[in-house]
């Protein structure tokens, strides 16, 4: 499981960014942001540069923070627990598996498309590079820019890298929940792990919160903000892009002979439902509008020598 690579890149971020605090003496003060206060620090006996450089990593610091505090549900608790506890998802007795029957449609279409000989199609590589290659892409763009230029980036632009990998994490514990109380035979005989496909679970979860991004970047920005010919060409593009590749690695699984049709839509709409549920649910505009009960991380001020990190329910 790919889920605690959300925990790991926070603790990397915290590690490595960590030292550069501990050389300098730090003072609290208030700082009024759009969304809710975040603690700033005044970095004294220094030239005005290295302030600047330090006062952004420190907001370096609260925009990851805050994203990931925001990130947090209450109802993220018992998913969690299905996460990280197997056997809150899995039966006790394996024979105790629903089996999940075949239909005469599925068989018929899985000897039309089945490949004839034994290679293997690229849509049935690793399931993780894609969602993982695009989650790295986010992350590393929003942390460079937060980093190294002045481009405005808040909390809200990590709440996205951090709902994307929930996302994630939440179609693979739906997935393998289902093969866990399910028994289907693969086309091919290998196993009884058919249902539901877990490529294209999480394939089209990927594509779908990255074409709700991509999408709602179009609409924010200047040269296509307003309704046209061009931003309908270029949203269609990308959703051809998006949605194509994960409808190819569905078709791979079953050209391999690992999957059954049944087996790839219900993956598909699993992985685009809870993709676009999540997503509607932190940025959808009138939630944001409403506000709502929200996790809170703030660094602070422990003492002259040690900062703290404070959670606020």
């Amino acid at each position: 499981m790919n889920q605690s690579r959300i925990v790991g890149a926070v603790i990397v971020v915290i590690v490595f960014s960590g030292p550069a605090f501990g050389q300098f003496r730090l003072q609290p003060r208030e700082a009024s942001y759009p969304d809710r206060p975040i603690v700033a620090y005044v970095l004294e006996e220094r030239g005005e540069a290295e302030q600047l450089r330090l006062t952004q990593q420190a907001d370096f610091f609260d925009n990851i923070l805050g994203g990931l505090g925001d990130t947090f549900r209450w109802w993220d608790i018992p998913l969690a627990s299905a996460t990280i506890l197997p056997e809150v998802v899995e039966p006790k007795n394996q024979d105790a598996r629903l089996r999940f029957p075949t239909l005469g449609l599925d068989i018929e279409i899985s000897r039309q498309v089945a490949r004839k000989d034994d290679g293997t199609s690229l849509g049935s590589s690793d399931p993780a590079r894609f969602p993982q290659g695009a989650l790295a892409v986010q992350f590393l763009s929003v942390g460079l820019l937060d980093i190294l230029t002045d481009v405005p980036v808040t909390a809200e632009h990590y709440e996205r890298v951090f709902v994307f990998q929930k996302a994630l994490i939440y179609t693979r514990t739906l997935t393998g929940a289902a093969k866990q109380w399910f028994s289907r035979s693969r086309p091919d005989g290998s196993d009884t792990n058919s249902f539901f496909s877990a490529h294209t679970s999480v394939t089209f979860a990927t594509s779908a919160f990255c074409y709700r991004t991509f999408s709602d970047f179009l609409d924010e920005a200047d040269i296509t903000r307003q309704p046209g010919v061009f931003r309908d060409v270029v949203k269609g593009t990308a959703f051809a892009g998006f949605y194509g590749w994960a409808a190819y690695v569905g078709y791979s699984r079953m050209r391999d002979s690992k999957h059954y049709l049944t087996d790839v839509l219900v993956g598909a709409a699993a992985g685009t439902i809870i993709s676009n549920l999540l997503y509607t649910l932190h940025f959808d505009t009138d939630k944001k509008a409403g506000g709502g009960q929200r996790v809170s991380f703030e660094i602070a001020p422990m003492s002259e020598k040690a900062i703290g990190l404070l959670v606020r329910f």
